[in-house]
C-alpha cells in the first residue's frame, strides 16, 4: 500500500485462514479476534481451533459488524483489574520461570536452572521481539546468534500478552503452548529433556509484555 491514510476497514476472503493471538470484548459484549496488527474481525464471522486470550475494550465495534469486515486501529484494550494487573517485568519473568518448572514437574521432567548468561540473552531477545516478533532478529540473523557460546540443544519460545497479573500472563502463555497442534512446538521446548538451563526475559512496551524463553542443553 502506498503511503497515506489508513482505511477504516478492509474485507477478508471467505474461507481464508488467519493466525489469531488474542481477542477483545467490546462495550456491547461482542467478541472480536485480532487477525493482523491492531486489526479485528467479529467472532460471528470466524471460527478458531483453540482458546484465545480475551480482554475487555472500551471500543464499540458496531459499525464493523458486516460479514468479513475488519476494524482497523480501534482503541487499545483495557483490563478491568486492580493495580496488580500492571506488574513489573521481574515479577512476570519469575512467574514465567515458575510456570515452566511447574509444567516440567507435572510431567516428570527435571527442572531447569536459570543462568545469568541465558537471562541476558532472553532480555535482549524480549526487547528485540517488541520490534520484530520473530525468531529472526532485527539484524537478519537467527535468534541463536544471541545465545552464549556453547554446544548442544538451543531452543527459543516467544510470546506477548497485554497487562494483567504476572501469574495470569504466565498461565495464559503456558495454556497457549499446550494448545498448539504442531510439532515441534513451544510446548515441546518447555518439556524437552535435552535442555538443562533457561533464561527468561521480559520487555514492556506500552501495555504489552514481550516474553522470551531461551533454553540450552
Amino acid at each position: 500500500m502506498t503511503k497515506g491514510e489508513i482505511p477504516a476497514a478492509r474485507n477478508l476472503p471467505n474461507g481464508s485462514t488467519w493466525k489469531v493471538d488474542r481477542a477483545i470484548k467490546d462495550t456491547t459484549g461482542a467478541v472480536y479476534y485480532e487477525v493482523a496488527s491492531n486489526q479485528w474481525i467479529s467472532a460471528k464471522n470466524m471460527t478458531v481451533n483453540k482458546a484465545v486470550e480475551t480482554v475487555n475494550s472500551n471500543t464499540n465495534f458496531s459499525t464493523f459488524s458486516s460479514k468479513g469486515k475488519v476494524a482497523v486501529n480501534p482503541q487499545k484494550p483495557t483490563n478491568n483489574q486492580t493495580s496488580n494487573s500492571n506488574p513489573d517485568t521481574a515479577s512476570v519473568a519469575a512467574a514465567v520461570l515458575k510456570s515452566i518448572n511447574d509444567e516440567r514437574a507435572a510431567k516428570g521432567v527435571a527442572p531447569l536452572s536459570q543462568t545469568a548468561a541465558l537471562t541476558n540473552t532472553a532480555n535482549i531477545r524480549a526487547k528485540e521481539i517488541s520490534v520484530k516478533f520473530d525468531h529472526q532478529r532485527p539484524n537478519g540473523s537467527m535468534c541463536f546468534s544471541a545465545f552464549p557460546d556453547g554446544w548442544g540443544t538451543e531452543e527459543e519460545n516467544i510470546a506477548y500478552r497485554y497487562k494483567r497479573p504476572a501469574n495470569e500472563i504466565a498461565a495464559n502463555i503456558m495454556n497457549s503452548f499446550r494448545a498448539e497442534n504442531f510439532a515441534p512446538s513451544h510446548y515441546t521446548n518447555v518439556l524437552s529433556p535435552d535442555v538443562k538451563t533457561v533464561g527468561v526475559g521480559v520487555y514492556r512496551s506500552g501495555d504489552r509484555y514481550y516474553v522470551a524463553e531461551d533454553f540450552m542443553g
